[in-house]
């Protein structure tokens, strides 16, 4: 069972809890281990999670980030392309993440979900971009390619703007 403690602030009380499908992850500069979301392992039934999580080897401490603690979370988009603190992506599972000297990136994820955020760990506050949106998914029309069915992405970065292509 997950214990969130207080947001940024690392504590030998904190745990994550028991997550799978959580694919964006990171080390950062520092040593240091991230990782977002994914599906709750605590209860009978899975749920996903929009949480951020900091794991420091140093002293043996998680720290949540961001994020909430609740389940299937819908998150808060903000406006596109702006950084606040109050942005967090919703809950989601099997999202694509990597790392740029730009900060954290998360791509994607299970149940339609298109959308590409970044997060730069060495701010203040714990804040998300709202980067691109990329398709709708309309479940009922199967003439549409799902965006969970797209399995590899690559990102090209040319003058601040962001091209998804699938591959």
């Amino acid at each position: 069972v997950a214990v969130y403690g207080t947001k940024c602030v690392s504590s030998s009380l904190n745990t994550p809890g028991s997550v799978y499908e959580n694919r964006a992850k990171w080390k950062d500069d520092c040593g240091n281990f991230w990782f977002f979301g994914g599906a709750s392992n605590d209860n009978t039934d899975s749920r996903q999670l929009n949480d951020l999580w900091r794991y420091n080897p140093n002293v043996n401490e998680w720290t949540w980030v961001s994020g909430s603690a609740t389940i299937d979370h819908p998150g808060n988009y903000g406006s596109l392309g702006t950084p606040s603190p109050a942005n967090m992506p919703p809950a989601k599972m099997g999202a694509a993440g990597w790392k740029t000297k730009e900060g954290f990136w998360i791509f994607g994820g299970y149940a339609g979900y298109n959308d590409l955020w970044k997060y730069t760990p060495d701010t203040i506050s714990a804040d998300f971009a709202y980067v691109f949106d990329g398709c709708k998914v309309d479940f009922t029309d199967k003439s549409v390619p799902n965006c969970n069915e797209i399995k590899s992405y690559f990102l090209v970065a040319n003058s601040n703007r962001y091209i998804i292509k699938s591959s």
